[in-house]
């Protein structure tokens, strides 16, 4: 609205509170749960004046009490909830001995070794990095440049940029734990059947035992006769959950593709295939560890 005059409307300042008053559950100290309970016993209080004097909920006072009568132990018991360990909790020492001996079993010959079902043995199998092949498709363009540029300060930048909307190759790749990648691009935008011929022609030949395959919820990523080529391999095949491309490390590698891309400033189709080879041959093993790390897979 012409005229119109911004308006500066108050802020009021929240005074510090605790995780429980604000919603997030936090897990209390043994010492201030034992000192909880000693003021309560020594009569210095009802429970909330104790929950005040502590600042903690009168609901914390209360599962301290029944906690100590019920199991006379007043330490967290979160330790206690969820699945429980089943046979593999039996075997740990068998199998953290085989680990140890030979640390780049999988949990197929696991299995074989154990002649259980092993899903887990502590952090280091329950998600082993090195088996995940994540796999995804980004565009490229023959008018791709630089966004940037730099000049003398009060001048301007002068640079080239093709005009029009250039020809749009697609890029099919995955990418490992130590930076290879197995890439294929197709014309146009990706389709059911130029994903099923990348993966008959280009990602089963490179699996190895043990690998899952994680990818987005694309609707080509879903054909059945494509997943099936995938476990007739004998590898497993994941799906990320909805609208997470933060859970995708192949994403990143992306970004450094697309850097490489523009910096090339490929004009045709035989420059842009050529720039795309070496963009992927500078994906290094350090450069994989960083991106899964990023994404949330702290193993390193």
């Amino acid at each position: 609205m012409v005229g119109a005059r911004s308006r500066a409307f108050p802020i009021k300042l929240q005074p510090f509170v605790r995780g429980w008053q604000t919603g997030i559950v936090k897990t209390i100290s043994l010492d201030l749960r034992e000192r909880i309970l000693a003021a309560y016993d020594a009569g210095e209080g009802t429970r909330e004046a104790v929950a005040s004097r502590f600042r903690v909920s009168l609901g914390m006072v209360k599962k301290l009490l029944q906690q100590r009568r019920r199991i006379q132990d007043v330490r967290p018991q979160h330790h206690r909830s969820g699945r429980k360990p089943g046979r593999v909790a039996r075997q740990q020492d068998q199998l953290r001995a085989m680990v140890q001996q030979k640390p780049d079993l999988t949990l197929k010959e696991l299995r074989a070794a154990a002649g259980t079902e092993v899903h887990a043995v502590g952090h280091p199998l329950r998600f082993d990095p090195a088996r995940r092949v994540f796999l995804d498709e980004s565009g490229a363009k023959t008018n791709l440049t630089r966004r940037c540029g730099r000049a003398q300060r009060g001048q301007r930048v002068h640079a080239r940029a093709p005009a029009g909307h250039g020809q749009t190759t697609t890029m099919l790749a995955s990418i490992r734990l130590d930076g290879s990648t197995a890439g294929m691009t197709i014309e146009g935008a990706t389709d059911t059947e130029g994903f099923q011929t990348y993966v008959r022609e280009v990602l089963c030949p490179t699996l190895r035992p043990g690998d899952v395959v994680v990818m987005d919820n694309l609707l080509p990523h879903k054909h059945d006769p494509t997943l099936q080529l995938v476990e007739q391999t004998g590898e497993a095949v994941r799906f990320l959950p909805a609208h997470s491309p933060d859970l995708n490390p192949i994403e990143k590698m992306w970004s450094k593709v697309k850097q490489c891309l523009r910096s090339a400033e490929a004009r045709t189709g035989e420059e842009l295939q050529k720039a795309i080879a070496a963009a992927l041959a500078g994906v290094t093993a350090q450069d994989a560890m960083n991106w899964f790390a990023s994404c949330g897979y702290s193993f390193i």
